[in-house]
């Protein structure tokens, strides 16, 4: 059952309006799927949360506490321990609210679990997200008018409790890194509750946000641990991490792409229901060859060992999908994001089946098992002379050099890293970053994404790459892919025990000269197919999509001709640039083919330049529906001839304070 909350609080004093929180809830429910609502008031507060429930009928109401201590919502599931009620959902959240009451918010840095919680205590409403983000909160503030919250932005505005209004950087971030920045959303009334942080937002409006929890560094294990025991320990908590998330009945799935996160994963849970007589699906993306004289690469070959080895996973191969017709199609109101994207076949089977979670291995190689960032730094800090060698060997380069980039560099401050590369002329390489399609004079904030790399601590590596918006971004949107279908997401390598274990792991454990990734890859030997568990290629799935992009490249054209010169799109993207570079970009599609077949022979796929064109794509096609749809609505008051100004924080109703 997956449960989506919203609440609103009058800062005038006045009665808590419900039509509006009726609205905001009917709102999260896009399909009319059967659902249970509820609401209650306290004082000028007023929450409600909505259950959604794959298979049928919610079996109970959504979870919400009133008594005269106040109210309290939340849309969470805790791994801590087992749960009970309907998808244990409804005893969660009284667990949670017991220890947030008794032991206060920072309470939530001990909770293990996926959860968004909002608390009115009389006082001041209370909100917070998770330690990784996996649920997803976002707020809206008028100042002595209300203050609201809900699951989904989209409710806050269709509620009018937020205008239309767009936050042009934040837009404008979306094509350069795929996200927003942290904390703000599109929209300029919208912020996003940050994981791991808790905001207050008194009766006079004013918003405080304190971050709760961050990533541990340490204690470190010792240099002299045995490998195999760090192995054996990484295994068992990627066990028990499934094992935990495994609903209590009824059949299981997940995503399975043949990869090293998602397929150890599918095994270990499949094993572990096979004796209740239930089945584990096994969702994977299936392309159409027919046609071809060549075989192209794809994942498909990893899925199948996969699948061989564990007689109790049944395969549901969602058929020829694309990633990139979707960007040419409908958008989803306030999310800017393709309607049609591929996960909704997906979802509907896991809706069918009566699944009321799909595990994905999404995270690990970010969090849980990390690549071998700064390990050369970081061997060098410890006298780790033989290992760093054979690292440096990597890199085919001479001896100094390599020592210059990948150890003297990392290790510097960022102010003698920029006097060193002052001296010498030599830097290190800019973070890789997609193409910049912004209008010359609407740049406002500085480009986003380009902060130097950390220090070379790779402890330090490890969490900055955790603590990255896109990763949080991401999960919520999983999150809103599923809430409609009742279907919710599970990350057993975001669980908290497991990534603490890892955090734990000095860098010479994480890499072997060819490899990378070694602390998750040791951990699954004898789970899945050696092949599938020494793959170093990081294939993306769409691969026919190679042949469609350049047969869709005169629509494309097309679309991008047909907006207008002074509309909405073309005050966030230069679309001159963007049809130029598509247009250079592109080849025919027969030399697209012939391109395709030459790295088949050699076991590789084709990846064109043009495909980190279409999130610059999406968001011009994005705004001008957008547009169409909100009018002059639509436009933020940045937007006036010659302004470049970022959008006011404290303005909006985004946290205007902020402490680790």
């Amino acid at each position: 059952m997956i449960v989506q909350v919203a609440g609103i609080v009058a800062l005038d004093g006045a009665e808590p309006p419900e039509a509006r929180l009726e609205a905001m809830l009917g709102t999260m429910n896009p399909r009319r799927r059967p659902a249970a609502m509820r609401s209650a008031a306290h004082g000028p507060a007023r929450f409600g949360a909505i259950a959604i429930a794959s298979g049928g009928a919610p079996a109970g109401p959504p979870p919400l506490l009133a008594d005269e201590a106040g109210l309290f919502v939340a849309d969470a599931r805790l791994w801590e321990a087992p749960t009970a009620g309907p998808g244990g959902a409804t005893d969660d959240v009284a667990r949670i609210a017991t220890r947030i009451r008794g032991e206060g918010a920072a309470a939530s840095a001990r909770l293990h679990g996926d959860f968004a919680w909002a608390r009115w205590d009389g006082r001041a409403l209370e909100l917070a997200r998770d330690h990784f983000g996996v649920r997803p909160l976002y707020y809206a503030v008028r100042p002595g008018r209300w203050a609201a919250f809900a699951s989904h932005p989209g409710a806050l505005i269709e509620a009018g409790l937020a205008r239309p209004a767009l936050d042009l950087a934040a837009v404008q971030s979306l094509a350069l890194t795929n996200a927003p920045p942290a904390g703000r959303f599109y929209q300029t009334d919208i912020a996003t509750q940050l994981p791991g942080h808790l905001t207050r937002i008194d009766p006079a409006g004013r918003v405080e946000t304190r971050r709760y929890w961050r990533l541990p560094i340490g204690p470190r294990l010792s240099e002299r641990t045995d490998p195999r025991e760090i192995s054996a320990e990484m295994r068992r908590l990627l066990e028990q991490a499934v094992q935990r998330r495994l609903p209590a009945s009824g059949p299981a799935g997940g995503h399975l792409s043949g990869g090293i996160d998602s397929s150890p994963i599918a095994v270990i849970a499949a094993r572990a229901i096979r004796a209740e007589g239930r089945r584990f699906f096994g969702y994977s993306l299936e392309e159409s060859a027919a046609g071809l004289d060549f075989e192209p690469v794809d994942e498909a070959c990893y899925v199948a060992e996969v699948v061989a080895a564990e007689a109790n996973i049944e395969h549901v191969a969602v058929p020829d999908p694309s990633a990139i017709e979707p960007y040419l199609g409908a958008y989803d109101g306030a999310l800017l994001e393709p309607a049609g994207e591929p996960e909704h076949r997906i979802l509907a089977h896991a809706e069918a089946a009566g699944l009321g979670s799909l595990f994905s291995g999404w995270g690990g190689d970010q969090i849980a098992s990390f690549p071998a960032d700064h390990v050369a730094a970081e061997l060098f800090i410890h006298g780790r002379w033989g290992m760093l060698l054979r690292e440096l060997r990597r890199f085919r380069a001479r001896l100094p050099t390599s020592l210059y980039y990948k150890v003297l560099l990392p290790l510097l401050g960022q102010p003698w890293r920029r006097r060193v590369e002052r001296l010498t002329g030599r830097g290190l390489p800019p973070p890789k970053t997609l193409p910049d399609f912004r209008p010359a004079g609407r740049r406002p904030g500085g480009p986003p994404g380009l902060d130097l790399p950390p220090p070379g601590r790779s402890f330090l590596a490890r969490r900055e790459a955790a603590e990255r918006n896109w990763i949080q971004h991401r999960l919520a949107r999983f999150a809103h892919l599923g809430a409609p279908y009742g279907v919710r997401y599970a990350y057993p390598l975001l669980d908290l025990d497991l990534v603490g274990f890892a955090m734990r792991v000095p860098a010479w454990f994480l890499a072997r000269p060819g490899e990378s990734r070694c602390l998750l890859r040791d951990a699954i030997r004898g789970l899945v197919p050696e092949r599938v568990r020494l793959r170093q290629a990081k294939l993306f799935p769409h691969s026919l999509d190679t042949l469609r992009l350049p047969r869709l490249g005169a629509r494309i054209d097309a679309r991008l001709a047909a907006l207008a010169p002074d509309g909405l799109a073309a005050t966030a993207i230069d679309i001159a640039a963007l049809r130029a570079a598509y247009r250079e970009a592109l080849d025919t599609p027969e030399a697209t083919l012939a391109r395709m077949r030459e790295h088949a022979a050699r076991g590789e796929q084709l990846f064109l330049e043009a495909f980190t064109y279409t999130f610059a794509l999406q968001v011009a096609l994005a705004l001008d529906q957008y547009e169409r749809r909100h009018g002059a609505a639509a436009y933020p008051s940045e937007l006036a001839p010659g302004s470049t100004a970022p959008p006011d924080p404290a303005r909006t109703g985004r946290p205007i304070a902020s402490r680790a």
